[in-house]
Formats: C-alpha cells, structure tokens, sequence
C-alpha cells in the first residue's frame, strides 16, 4: 500500500504527509522511506543550529516524542511552501501572518499547528469557507477575513478565547452564530458589508466590546441585548432597513458615537438623551419628523446629523448642548428655529438650507466662534443686522432666497472669505460690504442691482467676483483697484461700457462681459496680457 502510494505521487512533501496523517505508527516505523526522513529531520536547522543560534527554547519545538516533531517538521514545510516563507524557524516562533490580497481560496488546516500566532490577516481574498480548526489558535488576538466570499463561519472560530480584534466586513454573511457570546476578549468587531437580516441576542454577552461595524446589512431590528455592552464606544447601524430602535441603547453609558443614517426610522426613543457620554449622534437620511426634547441633555454632543428628514421643528431644548460643534439640519422642513440655539456657544457650523424658513432668530448673532452659516434656498426676505456680530465666521451663504436688502452691519464682519447672495431680489448693497479686507470671494449674481458701490474697489483680497445676471448700467472704475481679482463675471447686464482702468487688474485670468449693450470694449484692456476676455 505504501509503496503504492509512493509510486503514483510526484510531490515527496504530499508523501510525507500523508505517511505521518493516516498511517499507523507500526508501519510508519518499519518503513525505510520514514526512517530515512527521520534522519533527514533531524538535520534540520529548526532542531539544532538556529535553535541554539537564536536561543529558542527547545521545549517548544520538541514534541513528545520522536516521531511527533518529525510529523510536525513536515506540517511547517507545508506551510512554508504553501505560504512562501523561507526558514522553518520563522514560521514556528511566527506572530503575524499576512497573506492579505493573495487570490487564496482556501486555508490550510495546518495553521492550526501555528501556536504563537496573534495575528493573522487573510483579507481581500476568494475565500469560501474557513477550517474548523483555526479555532485551535489560542494565542490569536486579531482577525481579518475582510473583503473575501464567507457564507457562514465555523462555530469551532469562537473558541478564539484571546481574540480582540475580528474583521468580517466585505463577506456574503447571512446569520452569525450564537456562540459568539464565547469571545470574551473581543474589543473590535467588523460584521460590515454582509447581507445579514438579524443579529443573534447573544451578541449583547460581550462585556468587553469597544466598537460594533453593522453598517451596509440588511438589518430591520436589532435586538435589546445590544444595550447590555457596557463598554461600548462606537455603534455604527447605518445603511440597513431599521425601522426602530429599542431603548435600551438609552443604557450605553460608555457610547461615544451612534451611527443610525440611511434607515427608515420615523421616531428615535427619548432613552438615547440618556448617552452622556456621546459625542456624535448621526441620524440623517431617516424618515424623522420629531426629534425628542431630551436631547438636549446630551451635555458632551459634538456633532448632531439630522439633515434628509421630514422635521418641521428643531426643539428649543437643543440650546443646551453647550458643547455641540456641528448642527447639520439641511434638507428639512423647518419653517422657524427656536431662538434658544443662540446660546450654542461652540458651534463651528450651522447647516440649514434647503428649508422653508422665513426668518432667523437675531439671537444667533451670539454664535462667536461659527465658521460656516448656511441658510441658501429657503424663504428668506431678510436677515436681522446681529449677524454682523459673527467676528470669526469666514463663510455665509444666503443664496437662492427672497431678500431684499442686506444690513450694513455685515460689513463688520472681519474674518469673513466667502459671501453668496446671489438669487435674491436685490437692488441695492450697503457701501459697507467694502470694509471686508478678508474677503475672497463674493457671489451677487442673479439680483435686481442697478449699481454697486465704488467701495467695493476696497477689497484688496478679492479673488471672484460674480454681478451677472442684474440690471448694472454702469461699474465704478475704483473697482480697477481689485490687485488681486482673478475672476470678473458682469454677464447678462446692461452695461454700455467698461471703465478704462480695469487695464490695472493684472492678476485677471477671466473677463467675462458677454450679453451686455458694449458698443467696444476700452483698447486699454488689450494690456491684460494673461486674461480671457468674453464679450
């Protein structure tokens, strides 16, 4: 039997194999091939040179007897060549093994024999199933099977007892099972990407857990267990079909950040002010139509999404958030704001556009340390003159609204870069815009301008300037002093013709003057040597 077995295979490594796999060890010792292995295993430098070299400790790379460390000798050559690695050594006293983006499509059971690993990566391959006895690598704390096509994972994997960190996202998982409850240590969980319809309840028994990944499932509730993870930090949910949320998340004392966007939620539990500890709360893409009032304990709350819903109000109670940074309530139905978000002392960044607001509270004059304040399409025919007192803002936008006038205390507005007014009902701006030394870019296109003050000609570090699509008659030749205007759009006016000393804008790259009444065009302006003109 034996030296048929020898005779039909071609590769000596199967050989030795399948000898020390499946023959009995009577007949493994009276083989003369095997004992000739013997003798060639022992010569291996796993055993002797490297060993006392690299001071091994023998006892790990001796087995209990003879003829188990040959077996073992054989399974690290297996490996080697399957893998690619170089010394036997190496890869008994191997930590980490990487094989990620490879084209694998199987593991070898042998990593089983791997006792040191800690790591091991085998993500972004064609990976179908994993071996049982993986689940033997009871050293191993980190896991990536990321990016591969895993229907299912064993059970025997959760007996993984170190294992902190498991990556599972990128796979085809439809069910988990139970005994996942059996990976006490784990910390990082990745269960992303997969086409799982529920979680199994015992998922709430891993005390240690710092970071759950259910994002892109297809997940329509999660179970209450979930509020048992103590120690949990960050919980990404968005991107399944949730319909509710239980209260019980209202528990995770320790939560840092909730990810619920892009999911069909109509209501949230009034628990979830309960989150002390929460930081960013992202609930946008939803089917929201109130927000509960007991968010405003949310006393650590950075970041609130709330933009793509169906809300009409904004609780007053969202005031308190004395910490909050970003309010993001875009894409809404909001017709008023509560008055109360003036006392929002560290926003950075107030999104409310495409709504239907009519006026704005001049208590957000009050916001000193706002940099973004974005009220475009909304139903806007004035703003209150406070917003002048916004020293640190750099970017407002106003745009696509029905105002028509602008408060000549927006001038004081010093750090201001950016300024959109354009779609509006405009016929005049205040001469004070020209007191903005700061600004970049002014847009103030698709007005009802019949002219503009000569002060803007003040606005040193001017870089766009857009007045197309008004009723200028005339532009003021000061505006010749813009050194640093690079875009000049007077388009679709009724201009007749263009001060002579636009020839000392010499950093104008575009020029555009098209659809006007220009019977020519100054000769100066032949001397802007780098500009497109369009006439």
């Amino acid at each position: 039997m034996l030296y048929s077995l020898i005779y039909y295979t071609n590769q000596m490594d199967d050989i030795y194999y399948t000898i020390f796999t499946f023959l009995p060890i009577k007949d493994i010792i009276n083989c003369k091939m095997v004992s000739k292995l013997f003798y060639t295993v022992s010569k291996l430098e796993i055993l002797w040179k490297e060993v006392y070299i690299n001071n091994f400790n023998v006892s790990n790379i001796f087995k209990i007897n003879y003829f188990e460390t040959c077996k073992y000798c054989v399974i690290l050559k297996k490996l080697c060549k399957n893998y690619t690695i170089s010394s036997y050594v190496d890869l008994h006293n191997l930590q980490r093994l990487y094989l990620y983006n490879k084209q694998l499509t199987t593991i070898s059971k042998e990593l089983a024999q791997l006792n040191n690993l800690q790591e091991l990566n085998f993500g972004n391959n064609q990976l179908q199933s994993i071996p049982p006895e993986i689940g033997q690598l009871n050293m191993l704390q980190r896991f990536d099977l990321s990016s591969n096509q895993l229907q299912s994972i064993p059970r025997e994997i959760c007996q993984l007892n170190m294992l902190q960190r498991f990556y599972l996202s990128g796979n085809q998982l439809q069910i988990i099972p139970p005994e996942i409850n059996q990976l006490n240590m784990l910390q990082i969980f990745d269960l992303s990407n997969n086409k799982l319809t529920t979680i199994p309840k015992e998922l709430g028994h891993l005390n240690n857990l710092r970071e759950l990944d259910l994002s892109n499932n297809r997940l329509t509730t999660i179970p209450k267990e979930l509020g048992q993870l103590n120690n949990l930090r960050e919980l990404d949910l968005y991107n399944n079909q949730l319909t509710n949320i239980p209260k019980e998340l209202g528990h995770l004392n320790n939560l840092q950040d909730l990810h619920l966007y892009n999911n069909q939620l109509t209501t949230i539990p009034k628990e979830l002010g309960q989150l002390n500890n929460l930081q960013g709360l992202y609930l946008h893409k939803n089917q929201l139509t109130i927000i509960p009032k007991e968010l405003g304990q949310l006393n650590n709350l950075q970041h609130l999404y709330l933009y793509n819903n169906q809300l009409t109000t904004i609780p007053k109670e969202l005031g308190q958030l004395n910490n909050l940074q970003y309010l993001c309530s875009y894409n809404n139905q909001l017709t008023n704001l509560p008055k109360e978000l003036g006392q929002l002392n560290n926003l950075q960044g107030l999104y409310l556009h495409n709504n239907q607001l009519t006026h704005i509270p001049k208590e957000l004059g009050q916001l000193n340390n706002l940099q973004e304040l974005y009220l475009y399409n909304n139903q806007l025919t004035n703003i209150p003159k406070e917003l002048g007192q916004l020293n640190n803002l750099p970017r407002l936008d106003l745009s696509n609204n029905q105002l028509i006038m602008i408060p000549k205390e927006l001038g004081q507005l010093n750090n201001l870069q950016q300024l959109n007014l354009s779609n509006n009902k405009l016929t005049n701006i205040p001469k004070e815009l020209g007191e903005l030394n700061n600004l970049h870019q002014f847009n103030l296109s698709n007005n009802k301008l019949t002219n503009i003050p000569k002060e803007l000609g003040q606005l040193n570090n001017l870089h766009k300037l857009y007045l197309s699509n008004n009723q200028l008659i005339t532009i003021p030749k000061e505006l010749g002093q813009l050194n640093n205007l690079q875009i000049l759009d007077l388009s679709n006016n009724q201009l007749t013709d263009i001060p002579k000393e636009f020839n000392q804008l010499n950093n104008l790259q575009i020029l555009n003057l098209s659809n006007n009444q220009l019977t020519n065009i100054p000769e100066e302006l032949t001397q802007l040597n780098n500009c497109k003109i369009h006439h």
